[in-house]
């Protein structure tokens, strides 16, 4: 029975189920509590949790710095809102979908932005972590650099 149940891998519905919840929690703790615009704030420091307080440290070594200092903001790519497109792609996937999103130019009236995925690395559970060294939040790129 323990073999049937490790062999369902990603088709699993469950699975899906478990990574959809991971995502949409993470993006939420990260999120400003200000408004509803999903402006996260992704920097090293302490958080707050309901079992303790946990400290971080933001990972860049996977993420172009230059896109990243370039940011004016990062907003959960669910809540950003995006006008102009008919068909809106996703990919599935584990981390939360983030768009780094620049100053606006004025030459085509938009902001441009770039795309990212945000993963908290760390033993689980998390409230056992209270307390102890900083877990890693690493920064992705949403698109191979290599091509």
């Amino acid at each position: 029975m323990a073999t049937a149940a490790r062999s369902r891998g990603a088709f699993d519905r469950r699975f899906r189920e478990a990574c959809d919840l991971y995502n949409y929690s993470l993006g939420l703790a990260f999120t400003e509590r200000k408004g509803h615009h999903g402006v996260v704030r992704l920097q090293d420091g302490p958080r707050r949790l309901p079992v303790g307080e946990i400290e971080l440290k933001l990972n860049l070594t996977k993420f172009r710095p230059r896109a990243w200092r370039t940011s004016t903001k990062s907003c959960l790519a669910d809540r950003f809102r995006v006008r102009g497109f008919s068909v809106r792609t996703r990919v599935p996937g584990v981390g939360t979908p983030l768009l780094c999103v620049k100053h606006l130019n004025a030459e085509v009236g938009a902001r441009p932005g770039t795309p990212a995925t945000a993963f908290l690395r760390g033993p689980l559970p998390v409230r056992t972590h209270c307390g102890q060294p900083p877990l890693c939040v690493e920064l992705f790129p949403a698109f191979d650099e290599a091509r």
